[in-house]
């Protein structure tokens, strides 16, 4: 089963933190992902599987 690694990222867009899981398809990856982002602790996340971006998730900027 393919191993999906998703980034989550700070307010500059880098990672600080990662996670792993497996999953059959993309789109049952993308799903997972979004269920584990939390948007009050990063700004976004980045899903990968090996060498491929899946998917990015950006969290709409605040104003002050």
């Amino acid at each position: 089963m393919p191993v999906y690694r998703v980034h989550f990222l700070n307010q500059a867009g880098r990672a600080f933190a990662s996670d792993h899981f497996e999953c059959e398809r993309d789109s049952e990856a993308i799903q997972i992902a979004h269920e584990m982002f939390e948007p009050s602790v990063s700004h976004g996340f980045e899903l990968w599987r090996d060498t491929r971006i899946v998917h990015v998730h950006s969290s709409p900027k605040q104003e002050p």
